[in-house]
This record gives structure tokens, C-alpha cells and sequence, in this order.
């Protein structure tokens, strides 16, 4: 293949190809404008159709979740002394962890995860 077209400057590599093995098999400068023309029409036709075809997403069907969602458990931005006062004294008490510090307080039926003295996640325990 040739290192340098000496036609019309194509950044499109499949055109740069096309356009070398037009020129090698002897085609007239109009035979290969016009054939250069249907090959960039067809790109654009396909191009236009990939991007107007009506999009399609599947849809999960989680079913009644209003039993995930737990109100009487502690929730974001609650102080430890606010959790104590409402829920009790936990099962468990973790040390704190890290930096920031995380602490861990285990309930019957839920654990509340601690950074400095804030909820910042409740998870249900089964």
C-alpha cells in the first residue's frame, strides 16, 4: 500500500483504502468521485439510522419494596447520644476504626455504623 495518497486528503482510514484500490485498478477520476460519494452516503445513511432507532432498556421489577425501607431504625446525621436515647443501649459496642473514625453499634435486628459521634449508615440484620 501506498504511503501517501496523491488524491484528495481522506482522514477516514476505510476511505483512504477504498480510494487506493480505485486508483490501482485503473478508475477514471469521476468514476472514483462518484463511487467515493455513494460509500460516503451509505456511512451516512447508517450512521443516521444507528442513531435514530428507538432505544430499548429492560425494566427489573423489584415487586412491593416498601418492606426494605425500616423507620424505626436510626437515620443519617443522628447523634450517638440521640440513637442511645431512642433505641437503648446496643448489644454491642465496637471500637472505633480508622480515620475518620468509624464505630459500630449492633442492635437486634440492626447495625448502626458511626463516623465520629454521626450516623452515617444503618443496615438491617436479619
Amino acid at each position: 500500500m501506498c504511503h501517501e495518497l496523491d488524491g484528495p486528503a481522506l482522514t477516514f482510514i476505510p476511505l483512504q483504502v477504498l480510494y487506493l484500490c480505485l486508483v490501482r485498478a485503473g478508475i477514471g477520476a469521476l468514476q472514483r468521485a462518484m463511487i467515493m460519494i455513494k460509500t460516503l452516503t451509505i456511512f451516512a445513511v447508517l450512521a443516521f439510522a444507528a442513531l435514530t432507532l428507538p432505544l430499548q432498556a429492560d425494566e427489573l421489577d423489584l415487586g412491593n419494596t416498601s418492606n426494605l425501607v425500616d423507620t424505626s431504625a436510626p437515620q443519617r446525621g443522628m447523634t450517638m447520644q440521640r440513637v442511645e436515647s431512642s433505641w437503648g443501649q446496643p448489644q454491642t459496642r465496637r471500637a472505633a476504626v480508622g480515620q475518620p473514625p468509624i464505630t459500630r453499634w449492633e442492635y437486634d435486628g440492626f447495625i448502626v455504623y458511626f463516623e465520629y459521634d454521626r450516623v452515617i449508615h444503618t443496615v438491617m440484620s436479619r
